[in-house]
């Protein structure tokens, strides 16, 4: 689906590593997962089924057209779950101002603005622990 594995990670809310290890074939996914994965990326009921039922040993990959058909229903699901921040005043804003940037800075931008979220995460966490 062209989602990286730190994407995927992060909606399961496991270690990245245990997905590498997945697409490597070294782990299996747990079947009681599988309505988390299905959830993370609001995969239509007949579709998981069909992606379920047609998996083996020899094949466990999608076909291109399906592959490019599950990225974009996701892609919309996405788009639809957070439309109002996306249209907010604040977020065009900051899209606006990172779209002035040259490219070599915007990656480092949102690498230094994801771990900055990241950290603010962990700790709201934290202190909802508490």
């Amino acid at each position: 689906m062209n989602v990286q594995q730190k994407e995927v990670a992060k909606r399961l809310n496991v270690h990245p590593s245990l997905i590498s290890r997945i697409e490597s074939g070294e782990r299996t996914i747990v079947v009681d997962r599988l309505p988390e994965i299905q959830k993370a990326y609001n995969i239509p009921d007949d579709q998981f089924a069909k992606m379920i039922l047609n998996m083996d040993s020899k094949s466990p990959r999608l076909q291109p057209a399906e592959a490019k058909e599950l990225q974009a229903y996701y892609n919309e699901s996405l788009y639809t779950a957070h439309k109002d921040l996306l249209y907010s005043e604040s977020f065009r804003y900051l899209f606006v101002c990172l779209t002035t940037l040259p490219v070599p800075l915007q990656a480092e931008f949102i690498k230094n603005a994801t771990k900055e979220i990241e950290q603010l995460i962990t700790a709201y966490k934290k202190k909802d622990d508490d």
